[in-house]
């Protein structure tokens, strides 16, 4: 019996319907098993794009990593300050990035009668770093050695100038920049800080300042001075409302609120004094307010 025949039996198919069926046959097995087929092939795909994404995530992380680390023991720009490598000291060299060895091999040159004449001289350290060097190069300040000069520390006393003296309630973010470990940002936050104050009263005040590192202010304090007739902007404590009060560095906005309270229920402050019998406000809070309030 052929298979056509077969076919029409088992199906019961005229002989047109076989040769039809026949005819649609590879249509039906190729639907059958290209949908599984399909699945299997985006299946792979996926999970190609997902490892590819993965590799390209380490990478990325790699990179950041190798980067992190060559700007690891680079200085910050804003701890940058003008120095002359022929006059600075070990710590300040330190606090301009340098490590303790590149440092030391420094002033062992100048010990030994070297001096660096143009900034490029300072590659000459073998220790030197050119990512460090690149930081540096803008802030380099070479004096002309004076007739006479010395090499090493008998030049020190040679080459010294006299330090200029800036009034702190005077000076500009341009001459702050001047002073050793103040960069733009941190001459921009005193000068900020001062505004806020209603000026300084004393320069230990700069102790205050954010991120203005105490062996910085403890440098600089000998360049600076506050005016002895100096009047800071005064703050009304009769009359100033509670976002007035709370405004000023000194005074939280819970004393700003205890102090218009204490006001509102005893009347108007006679003396600065008065603010001593206010419960909230501490007696170290009032000393350093004290300079910048009136009742007046």
């Amino acid at each position: 019996m052929g298979f056509r025949k077969q076919i029409g039996n088992f199906f019961g198919f005229t002989r047109a319907q076989v040769n039809a069926f026949l005819l649609l046959l590879p249509l039906i097995v190729l639907f059958i098993f290209s949908e599984p087929l399909y699945r299997r092939i985006t299946r792979f795909a996926m999970i190609g794009s997902t490892e590819t994404s993965k590799l390209d995530t380490l990478v990325a992380r790699f990179r950041n990593g190798a980067a992190g680390k060559e700007k690891k023991n680079l200085p910050i720009p804003d701890s940058l300050f003008r120095f002359d490598p022929n006059l600075a000291t070990q710590s300040e060299l330190v606090m301009l990035g340098f490590s303790a060895r590149l440092a030391n091999q420094l002033i062992h040159y100048r010990d030994k009668g070297g001096r660096f004449r143009k900034p490029d001289d300072l590659l000459k350290l073998y220790a030197m770093d050119t990512g460090l060097y690149t930081q540096l190069r803008p802030y380099v300040f070479i004096t002309e050695a004076p007739e006479g000069y010395l090499p090493g520390n008998a030049s020190r006393s040679l080459t010294e100038t006299v330090i200029p003296v800036f009034d702190l309630n005077q000076a500009d973010t341009l001459q702050l920049q001047l002073l050793k470990g103040i960069g733009p940002v941190l001459a921009r936050r005193i000068v900020k800080y001062r505004d806020a104050l209603g000026g300084f009263v004393n320069t230990n005040q700069l102790y205050e300042v954010y991120g203005l590192d105490s062996a910085v202010v403890q440098q600089v304090n000998r360049q600076l001075t506050v005016n002895a007739n100096f009047e800071p902007v005064l703050l009304n404590i009769n009359e100033a409302s509670e976002a007035q009060l709370a405004a000023h560095p000194y005074l939280s906005r819970a004393v700003a609120r205890a102090i218009v309270t204490y006001r509102f229920q005893h009347g108007r402050f006679r003396t600065i004094a008065d603010l001593a019998h206010v419960q909230l406000v501490p007696p170290e809070v009032y000393l350093k307010t004290k300079p910048y309030l009136t009742v007046e």
